[in-house]
């Protein structure tokens, strides 16, 4: 389809994105989506809540995750996790809303906060366990690129290009 990026590495919006090939991704203004072939449910990237957040603990990014995915609903969360590795905060939760799973996921790493959150239909859960393992791990392994490394690879860019000419 026209914009789908079909491949294990993409970079959008300073946010590479680690996946299996099998999921087929959407690039939008401040989101990201992506389906996995077998289509069960999909997975939704923010980089609306990507903050400067060089000081975030596991409270911080739940709450962000939170408002990010529930907003003012005051709907139960249950399976909640939290893991830390050298610099990266990673966690999550579970919700249903009406006949929807949704499992969302923070990674803080470098003062960058990745959201996500993978939805399917609830009948569906049991069917969708392997999309829900790559969901997490797309998750667990996605990154913003840090603001400096951006800059120099886009000058670097600009100078091949200008070489070329």
């Amino acid at each position: 389809s026209l914009g789908a990026i079909h491949r294990a590495h993409m970079n959008v919006s300073q946010l590479r994105i680690t996946a299996p090939p099998t999921w087929t991704f959407h690039p939008f203004d401040q989101l990201v989506i992506g389906r996995p072939d077998s289509a069960i449910g999909g997975l939704q990237i923010s980089t609306a809540f990507r903050h400067d957040t060089p000081a975030a603990s596991h409270s911080d990014c739940l709450a962000l995750a939170r408002q990010f995915a529930l907003r003012d609903a005051t709907t139960p969360t249950f399976d909640v996790s939290e893991e830390h590795s050298g610099d990266i905060l990673f966690g999550g939760f579970s919700f249903t809303l009406g006949s929807d799973f949704s499992r969302v996921w923070y990674r803080h790493s470098r003062g960058q906060l990745l959201l996500a959150i993978y939805q399917c239909p609830h009948e569906r859960l049991s069917d969708a366990a392997a999309e829900l393992r790559d969901a997490e791990q797309i998750a667990h392994a996605s990154e913003y690129t840090p603001k400096h490394l951006t800059k120099r690879w886009s000058e670097r860019r600009t100078a091949a290009r200008a070489h070329l000419r």
